[in-house]
């Protein structure tokens, strides 16, 4: 009965198809862009400041199932995740099929831009 039971066992290993492990790597894609304190506008209603980021890269199908994130630096080599407040300022992120919304609302109610050069890096990671 043992061999009959082995015989078995080293049938279906050698019947059954075995499992493989396949991986696909696919690259994510960084953009850097630098925001002037020109680049800023006001929308009066919200009272927060917000710049538009022309970014192709993000299509409708990335805009609906990638993942974005975006980072901000504030020129000294660190790079802090949005959301995140930094210096009295709020910063959120959006973002559309062709745009990337960065907005800076001010906590303590005051209605100007942001006064020095920020980069930003926005890595776009695809996903399926």
């Amino acid at each position: 009965m043992k061999k009959v039971l082995s015989i078995l066992a080293l049938a279906a290993v050698i019947i059954l198809p075995g499992c493989t492990k396949k991986t696909i790597v696919i690259p994510n894609i960084t953009v850097n862009t630098t925001i002037q304190p020109s680049d800023w506008q006001y929308d009066n209603s919200t009272k927060t400041w917000y710049v538009n980021i022309d970014m192709p890269e993000i299509d409708n199908q990335s805009n609906a199932n990638d993942g974005i994130i975006t980072s901000i630096s504030f020129g000294d080599g660190v790079y802090e995740l949005i959301p995140d407040v930094y210096n009295g300022y709020a910063f959120y992120v959006t973002h559309t099929a062709g745009t990337l919304t960065i907005e800076a609302q001010n906590q303590n109610g005051v209605t100007y831009a942001p006064s020095d050069a920020i980069l930003a890096k926005i890595v776009i990671v695809p996903s399926e």
